[in-house]
């Protein structure tokens, strides 16, 4: 008698750093598992950022991070996915930040920092990006306001360009 178990479970993925994409990324996925070799697909619930940075400027200055910030939005906070692909989002926060683990030198050729944030539309919105370097005992922290801003969807990277960072692209307080 040749007896096949098969059983749905849900895969769960949190990842404190997944593939450079920043801390607290959400991924799952239904599997009917029959005992055997079964392939799957994550369904990432987060949105992505990647930010590519660079600054002739800041050239030897040490980039720490990055800090993405809009009032009002709903960026940071908890997931939760319920029976099928239902989703519910929980925002607590109007920023999310990433720090690098290895920080590296600020120049012309752009440096790339990943980050993810929960889903939503920016649209309407005023948005930030938060340069964090150092250089010695200084550091800088450059509020860069970002025109356009528009959707994150779950699961997708959006790319952010910032060539030619200058002290002049920071507001005046």
């Amino acid at each position: 008698v040749n007896v096949t178990f098969l059983a749905t479970i849900v895969l769960w993925c949190l990842g404190k750093d997944i593939i450079g994409i920043g801390a607290n990324a959400v991924a799952y996925a239904y599997v009917d598992y029959a005992g055997a070799d079964t392939e799957f697909t994550l369904t990432h619930v987060n949105a992505y950022l990647k930010f590519n940075l660079s600054s002739s400027e800041f050239a030897g200055y040490v980039l720490q991070g990055v800090t993405l910030w809009a009032a009002g939005a709903e960026l940071s906070g908890d997931v939760e996915v319920g029976n099928g692909d239902a989703v519910t989002y929980k925002g607590t926060g109007d920023y999310v930040k990433t720090t690098l683990e290895i920080p590296v030198e600020m120049g012309t050729t752009a440096q790339s920092v990943y980050l993810s944030a929960l889903p939503g539309n920016l649209s309407g919105k005023t948005v930030y990006a938060i340069v964090h370097m150092t250089k010695g005992i200084e550091t800088i922290t450059l509020p860069v306001k970002l025109g356009g801003a528009g959707n994150l969807p779950a699961g997708s990277v959006t790319e952010i360009t910032l060539p030619s960072l200058t002290k002049s692209l920071s507001p005046k307080w």
